[in-house]
C-alpha cells in the first residue's frame, strides 16, 4: 500500500518537489473518464462524446511540466543575464 502512495505522489508532484494542482486534475479527469469508459463498457452503453475531450485534456495536463521544462531553463538564462547588464 505504501508502495502505491509512493506512486501518486510521484505523478502529482512536480519538477521543484511540491504538489501540482495541475496533475492532480489531470490525474482526476484521467481516472473519471477510466471509470467513465469501464462502466459505460459494462452497461453495454456508449460513452459521452465528452469524454474524448476529457481523456485528451488529463493527458496535457499531466505532461505540461514535461514539454515546458526545456523553455523554463532558458528563460530563466536570458532573465538572468538582462538583469546582470
Amino acid at each position: 500500500m505504501k508502495k502505491a502512495s509512493n506512486i501518486l505522489r510521484s505523478i502529482c508532484s512536480s519538477t521543484a518537489g511540491s504538489i501540482s494542482s495541475k496533475r492532480v486534475a489531470g490525474l482526476l479527469g484521467w481516472a473519471t473518464s477510466l471509470f467513465i469508459m469501464v462502466y459505460c463498457t459494462i452497461q453495454n452503453t456508449q460513452a459521452p462524446l465528452m469524454i474524448d475531450t476529457v481523456v485528451i485534456t488529463s493527458a496535457a495536463l499531466l505532461g505540461v511540466d514535461s514539454v515546458m521544462k526545456p523553455f523554463k531553463g532558458v528563460v530563466n538564462e536570458s532573465t538572468n543575464k538582462e538583469y546582470a547588464e
